[in-house]
């Protein structure tokens, strides 16, 4: 027969984080949709100043300590899933346009493919589907547009097929952009003194202020995100009304098993790219004012890539030249989220700041390389493309 447990040390594992987007900046939404943070460590965190009273004391005690300011600041680890995409969509403040297409009006040339949608552009990565020839159904880079409704492709297609099979031509594309999303942040844990044994700490106006992907050479792909909030709801109940989501169930990605591909310069570079590390700044600026909540203010983002490759002596100084001529490339990563859902990161323009590489005895000579991202000519720094909603 099992104990009844009367009293326990509280756990790291009875802490819960959630998020709910909100509609409207300076306010939960009615009946907020709170969705569970998939996180491996961080929650929502409260840092309170305060300033030491300067009044001269007539007994020689200490000065007063006085309340006058608090940070709200979630800090928040993960294993890579479909959600981090969703956060990292929202941390390029990103606008996104679908894409989609199912006909049998698409035919494959030896540089493209004819009868596809409209709305695709010169860059975009695009996801086929459906041809009977299977060689013809993988991720693709548009790299020309010679008519509305045809496009050239990197690479080219595997077989030359007429139009007939049912195919689907699709790409959710987000690229950065000012599309703010605020979020409503919930830390629960179990604490028996407070109704239904829930202590609730609710905090909104939050935007993501830093975000990362760190894609290592094996292992599970991880991340971070920092979000600020401006302001919390008092006491430790739940907000009325509020509901929670399912939890996502899609398995976190392995950088062994779903990294589907590299890009570098418009090229694949799998199994010459070994791991990467992406990271965004957004810069934020806290705006404090007499009497009133904080709001945070985005400033001048920041994205850059920290990555390791191979280095062929086919062409052994290639990121090295890239660096020293300052040359602007491409740098993509590709995942594959099982079930045909894939999701590529793209970072079109970046410009190799720094380069070295090992060469002492018995070492292998890898380049380890630094990158910064510009605006590219395509209008963008960052997109995300995704077949999946």
């Amino acid at each position: 027969m099992a104990t009844v447990v009367t009293d326990r040390q509280l756990s790291g594992g009875d802490w819960r984080f959630y998020l709910s987007p909100q509609t409207n900046q300076g306010a939960v939404d009615a009946n907020p949709v709170f969705t569970p943070f998939r996180r491996t460590e961080g929650r929502l965190l409260k840092a309170i100043s305060y300033t030491q009273s300067a009044e001269v004391s007539l007994d020689f005690n200490p000065s007063n300590q006085v309340q006058d300011g608090k940070e709200l600041t979630a800090e928040l680890s993960f294993e890579a899933t479909k959600q981090s995409i969703g956060y990292l969509i929202a941390a390029i403040y990103g606008s996104e346009v679908a894409v989609t297409q199912t006909a049998a009006t698409v035919a494959s040339t030896a540089t493209g493919f004819t009868g596809t949608p409209a709305g695709l552009l010169v860059g975009d990565y695009v996801f086929i589907s459906g041809f009977a020839n299977a060689a013809l159904n993988r991720t693709y880079r548009v790299t020309a547009k010679p008519t509305a409704t045809s496009i050239s492709t990197e690479p080219a297609p595997a077989a030359v097929v007429a139009a007939g099979d049912t195919v689907t031509v699709q790409t959710n594309r987000t690229t950065n952009a000012n599309d703010a999303t605020y979020f409503t942040g919930q830390n629960r844990v179990i604490d028996q003194s407070k109704v239904g044994d829930v202590d609730y700490e609710t905090a909104f106006d939050g935007l993501i202020n830093a975000f990362s992907l760190e894609i290592g050479e094996s292992g599970i792909i991880g991340g971070s995100q920092t979000i600020q909030f401006g302001s919390e709801e008092p006491g430790n109940a739940a907000v009325a009304g509020q509901t929670d989501a399912a939890a996502g169930t899609d398995a976190p990605l392995s950088a062994v098993q779903n990294l589907a591909n590299w890009y570098l310069d418009g090229e694949s570079a799998l199994c010459a790219l070994k791991s990467a590390t992406i990271s965004i700044s957004n810069e934020n600026q806290r705006d404090q004012a007499a009497g009133c909540v904080d709001r945070y203010v985005r400033g001048q983002p920041t994205i850059t890539v920290e990555g390791v490759s191979r280095s062929s002596i086919a062409n052994s100084m290639v990121i090295r030249d890239y660096c020293y001529n300052g040359t602007r490339i491409g740098f993509g990563v590709e995942f594959d989220h099982g079930s045909g859902h894939r999701t590529v990161i793209s970072i079109p323009q970046v410009v190799v700041t720094s380069w070295t590489a090992a060469d002492g005895q018995n070492t292998i000579s890898n380049d380890e390389f630094s990158a910064s991202a510009e605006k590219s000519a395509l209008g963008h720094a960052i997109a995300v493309y995704r077949n999946w909603a």
